[in-house]
C-alpha cells in the first residue's frame, strides 16, 4: 500500500527560531515552544493527467461558435504548484518522569501557490493549441497532534530523544483562476479542493543540548505520513474535464532546529 504514495522530501523549519515563555522555572516540569520557519514545498503528485473534450467552444466565446474543442491535462507535482511555504506553531509538554515527556502541538502552515500553464485546448479554430493558465490561491492549513518524548538518557548536558505523534491536519478549501488568453471567458476563484480534514502521524528522533537549567538547544529529523481521500475536482469542468484527481495523501521528512525554555 505504502507503494503508492510518493515520499517528498520536505524540510520544515530548517533554521527555525524558537522563543519560549518568561519566567522559567529549573524545577518546573513544564516546557513551552514557539516556533516559526520555511517549509519547503514537497515532492509527488499533487493532479493526475486527464483529456476531455468541448462539443462547442461557443460556450466560452461566442467567436468559435459550433467549433468543437479537445482538451489535454497534465500531471502536476507539488513542486509545480506551490512555492516554499511557511510554518507557526507551539508545543506544550510536561517532564513526566526522567525519561517520558507527552506533549501537544498546534502549528500553521502556509504555501504560496503558483500562475503556470496545466494544460491546453486544441481545435481547427486554433492557430496553435492554446494553453490553460492557471493560478493557483495560497494553501493553508493548521494542524493539532499529541504525542510523547522518550528521553533515552537524563545525565549530563546532552539528551538523544525519540518521539511519536498523532493528530489530524486541517486544510482551506483551495481556489484558483482559470484563464485561456484564446478565449474570452475566465473563471475566478474556482474551487480546486474543499475544506478537508486528514489524518497525521509521524515519527521523530534528535538531540537536546543543555545550555543552561532553563534552556536547551534541541535538533530533530522525522517522518510524517499524511494520509486522505483521493478527491475528484471540477474546477476545470467549464474546460470539459468533467473530473480530475486531486491527490493529497504524501509522505514528508521534517528537521527543526530551536530552543527551548522551561517554565
Amino acid at each position: 500500500m505504502l507503494r503508492k504514495f510518493a515520499l517528498p522530501l520536505t524540510l520544515a523549519g530548517l533554521s527555525a527560531v524558537y522563543a519560549g515563555a518568561v519566567h522559567a522555572d529549573e524545577d518546573s516540569p513544564w516546557d513551552t515552544t514557539l516556533w516559526i520557519g520555511p517549509l519547503f514545498s514537497q515532492h509527488g503528485t499533487a493532479q493526475f493527467d486527464a483529456a476531455g473534450s468541448i462539443a462547442d467552444l461557443g460556450s466560452l466565446d461566442p467567436a468559435y461558435a459550433n467549433d468543437p474543442a479537445t482538451t489535454t491535462i497534465d500531471r502536476l507535482s507539488f513542486r509545480d504548484v506551490f512555492r516554499t511555504g511557511a510554518t507557526v506553531g507551539a508545543e506544550l509538554a510536561y517532564r513526566a518522569g526522567s525519561d517520558f515527556e507527552p506533549f501537544v502541538r498546534v502549528n500553521f502552515t502556509r504555501f504560496g501557490g503558483k500562475t503556470l500553464a496545466v494544460g491546453t485546448i486544441s481545435s481547427a479554430a486554433f492557430t496553435a493549441p492554446a494553453p490553460i493558465m492557471v493560478n493557483y490561491d495560497v494553501a493553508r492549513s493548521t494542524a493539532f497532534t499529541i504525542g510523547a518524548r522518550y528521553l533515552f538518557a537524563d545525565t549530563g548536558a546532552l539528551h538523544p530523544f525519540l518521539s511519536g505523534f498523532v493528530g489530524a491536519d486541517h486544510l482551506d478549501a483551495l481556489r484558483a483562476n482559470v484563464d485561456v488568453a484564446a478565449l474570452a471567458s475566465h473563471f475566478d476563484r474556482e474551487t480546486v479542493m474543499p475544506n478537508n480534514t486528514r489524518f497525521l502521524a509521524g515519527v521523530e528522533g534528535g538531540v537536546s543540548y543543555e545550555l543552561s537549567p532553563t534552556t536547551d538547544v534541541r535538533f530533530a529529523i522525522g517522518a510524517e505520513r499524511l494520509s486522505a481521500r483521493e478527491l475528484e475536482s471540477q474546477f476545470l469542468a467549464p474546460l470539459g474535464i468533467a473530473a480530475i484527481k486531486e491527490n493529497e495523501r504524501r509522505w514528508t521528512m521534517p528537521a527543526e532546529i530551536g530552543v527551548n525554555y522551561r517554565f
